[in-house]
């Protein structure tokens, strides 16, 4: 039953049956299966992004629209400040160091022990014009001036015979002179005239001697020749000083000086004339004593060095100040001592039509950020006329309504909406930068 059935299953389709033989035979389908499959496989995956492209297409146009709204623009919030016109005193800033006006080391002029000294005559003394510093053992120079006044006395003497004798020539020459003939020459020497000139010659070596001795006498009291401080002393009751002995040092404390380093470019603002300088530039002198203290004096500029230092190409102006150590004792004047680093504030000229601006708002290429009547970011152009440490003068070319930005801005475009912080009532209406 079994055999009988396969066979008529294999007699129903022989050309199957063949076909079925071959494609076992050779193990793979036919090519134009494979090519249909390959077809499909491409095709299926952009058939599905069409039709899920067209359907979103469907769907979005079936969305209604809505209305299109114009959103108000946010303003920025600044803060602001009013410019304001002013003439003011143009003043050059600098600082420097206080010096010795006059600095002198004193030396003897003559040798000798030292038999007198100045109480003063130490480091920190102060010595008044005309003070005696020191004397020197004095009796040799007497001595001296004792011999040349003897030799004074002689030398007039020899003067008065040399001329009582040319005198007595000149009359037997008188009597003689017109029986004898002579030249020139035997003439005077009759008349004895080179034995009066010897003797006038000798009189006035012996005179200038004599004042040479008293000079020395006189040298040796030294004397101080202006007021001072005495900045060191190497002198002793008993030494033995001479002309090359240097015994003390003093400075004058009627005036001290400060050289400031200035730019060339403020020299300008600065008067100095030397034919008149009653009209030169006054300056305020500023001392830090620590703790918030400070000491301020007042100085006038003297003069200019003439030259410019090398490394920072800034010109040298040198001030003085009147009494430093106030030696006057002026109630609330402090002492100003040597090597002290101050502040000058040198006055200048007035300028008017100026602005005084803070110089954190200085934008690029001397520019200020300004909000104008219409409170939008404007940009204006600014001409610095001097700067000072925080702040600058400058003339700015201002529009009516017109106040300077003080506030950072992270970006910042002209014509931006702007609102002030002073001006907010809470409502939140702004965008602060």
């Amino acid at each position: 039953m079994t055999m009988n059935h396969d066979a008529s299953e294999t007699s129903k389709d022989p050309v199957a049956s063949c076909a079925g033989d071959q494609s076992s035979m050779k193990g793979e389908p036919p090519a134009f299966l494979q090519a249909s499959v390959a077809v499909f496989r491409f095709m299926l995956p952009v058939l599905v992004i069409a039709v899920a492209g067209y359907g979103s297409f469907v769907l979005i146009g079936a969305r209604p629209t809505p209305d299109r709204v114009d959103l108000p623009q946010r303003a920025t919030i600044v803060e602001t400040i009013q410019p304001s016109l002013m003439n003011d005193r143009i003043r050059v800033t600098g600082f420097g160091t206080v010096e010795a006006h006059r600095l002198l080391r004193i030396q003897p002029q003559v040798s000798g022990e030292v038999v007198g000294l100045n109480d003063s005559l130490m480091v920190g003394g102060t010595i008044a014009r005309g003070d005696v510093l020191l004397n020197i053992d004095p009796q040799d120079y007497e001595i001296t001036v004792g011999q040349r006044q003897a030799d004074v006395v002689n030398a007039e003497v020899d003067l008065q015979m040399a001329e009582a004798g040319s005198l007595v020539a000149q009359r037997e020459w008188e009597l003689l002179g017109e029986t004898i003939e002579t030249t020139e020459i035997g003439e005077r020497l009759a008349r004895k005239e080179p034995q009066r000139l010897e003797a006038e010659a000798m009189l006035a070596a012996t005179k200038g001697r004599l004042k040479l001795a008293q000079l020395n006498l006189e040298r040796t009291t030294i004397k101080a020749p202006f007021n001072g401080l005495v900045l060191d002393d190497n002198v002793e009751i008993g030494q033995v000083v001479s002309p090359s002995s240097s015994i003390a040092t003093i400075v004058g404390t009627d005036e001290f000086e400060i050289v400031v380093s200035i730019p060339l470019s403020k020299l300008e603002w600065i008067i100095i004339d030397s034919e008149r300088p009653e009209l030169n530039s006054r300056a305020t002198i500023t001392l830090e004593l620590g703790d918030g203290r400070t000491l301020v004096r007042e100085a006038v500029v003297a003069r200019l060095s003439g030259q410019v230092e090398r490394s920072g190409r800034l010109a040298k102006v040198i001030l003085t100040v009147a009494d430093p150590l106030n030696r006057e004792n002026v109630p609330g004047r402090g002492a100003l001592l040597l090597g002290s680093y101050v502040r000058v504030d040198i006055e200048g000229p007035r300028v008017s039509g100026v602005v005084e601006i803070p110089r954190s708002v200085l934008q690029e290429n001397d520019t200020v950020w300004v909000m104008d009547a219409e409170d939008t970011l404007a940009v204006r152009r600014c001409d610095i006329v001097v700067g000072r440490s925080d702040t600058v003068l400058a003339k700015i070319a201002f529009e009516p309504g017109d106040t300077i930005i003080t506030s950072p801005m992270g970006m910042a475009v002209e014509g931006m909406l702007l609102k002030r912080l002073s001006d907010l009532d809470g409502d939140g209406d702004g965008e602060s930068r």
